[in-house]
């Protein structure tokens, strides 16, 4: 049986939007059973305003997030992560990176955004940003409503599997 808190990451592009959002998200609807963190691939110097204003606006605690680096996780020091979940595109083919011995789930996010390849997707632009948020709340809520008590990390890494998988059949936003 996990001990809990679980310390889950959330993984994104430049921790701008996304993991910002969801690390707040799990931090204020988790309580004790996790630790949230949140960090990108090649980090913003600010986390976007319209992210925060909407956690503001829906009652969430924002106030302290700021883009990190992975690398930041990937020290020595660090502070130990069970669970990291990619928060990119599926089309971006990027593996889902994160510590050494920390599980892996890949939540698909595909937005408006063309790329250059023709893929839907990337950061939320800001009027999307408020069904991404959504998107995020709900996938949240889903992994955090069973009982973990008789869970392994194994078990609750597989809540977060099917909860990602169970929103890539949602409408895109």
């Amino acid at each position: 049986m996990k001990s809990f808190p679980l310390h889950v990451l959330f993984l994104c592009d430049d921790n701008a939007i996304m993991s910002p959002m969801a690390e707040a998200l799990l931090k204020d609807l988790g309580g004790k059973r996790v630790r949230a963190f949140s960090a990108g691939r090649r980090p913003a110097d600010v986390v976007k305003s319209t992210a925060l204003k909407l956690l503001r606006d829906r009652g969430y605690e924002g106030g302290e997030l700021f883009p990190k680096s992975l690398q930041l996780f990937m020290e020595e020091g660090a502070p130990h992560v069970d669970l990291v979940v990619n928060l990119t595109c599926a089309s971006d083919r990027l593996p889902v990176l994160g510590p050494v011995g920390a599980l892996r789930v890949h939540w698909d996010f595909s937005f408006g955004l063309q790329k250059a390849s023709g893929q839907r997707c990337g950061e939320p632009e800001s009027l999307e940003t408020e069904a991404a948020f959504l998107k995020l709340e709900g996938i949240i809520r889903q992994v955090l409503q069973p009982n973990w008590e008789d869970l392994t990390t194994r078990g609750v890494q597989r809540l977060f599997q099917v909860a990602g998988l169970a929103s890539s059949n949602l409408v895109s936003v």
